[in-house]
């Protein structure tokens, strides 16, 4: 998207759905009601998770002209309740599912991938990040494989990703300590 935006850290990361769309102005804080309140940038990583939908968030990416993105929270964090999910997978028409090579494909995300509605499912794929931290060809085969076998049927298809590799060529026109959404 061009802008550091969502909110990272080592350990999980407790915030609400974040719901990109082109635009400009402060983000809106959705609740469980559906009712709107407008915050301060700076305040995303303080919106609490209980009784929040998602916060949708405006910026001037040129791909949010096309279609807006949900930065859904990560899946690792066992207190993480699935109704944050479910309050939002409704919406999406497909999901991009990243899953650590290391740690990739745990019950926790089992479960929660198994409650997505199967028309979501099969216009989904699933990444499987930080591949390159596999060191041998042979032990990435035996992940891919394993992945391919747990998900069948559950995403239209699997890639392993390096993004460090990915992104090493492309210009640098942000702070390389922050995260790009």
């Amino acid at each position: 998207l061009g802008h550091v935006t969502s909110p990272v850290r080592v350990t999980a990361t407790q915030v609400p759905p974040i719901w990109y769309c082109h635009g400009e102005g402060n983000p809106i804080v959705v609740d469980a009601e559906g009712y709107e309140t407008e915050i301060d940038a700076a305040d995303i990583a303080r919106v609490p998770v209980e009784g929040t939908q998602y916060v949708r968030v405006f910026l001037p990416a040129e791909i949010l002209r096309e279609m807006d993105m949900i930065d859904m929270p990560g899946s690792s964090d066992p207190n993480m309740s699935v109704d944050a999910w479910n309050a939002v997978l409704p919406e999406a028409d497909g999901a991009i599912w990243c899953t650590p090579a290391t740690q990739a494909w745990r019950q926790s995300e089992a479960a929660i991938w198994d409650e997505i509605d199967p028309d979501v499912q099969e216009r989904s794929v699933l990444l499987v990040t930080r591949i390159d931290k596999v060191l041998s060809d042979s032990d990435r085969a035996r992940v891919m494989k394993r992945m391919r076998r747990e998900t069948t049927g559950s995403f239209r298809d699997i890639f392993a990703v390096d993004l460090m590799s990915a992104t090493k060529d492309l210009p640098v026109t942000h702070d390389p300590r922050e995260r790009i959404a």
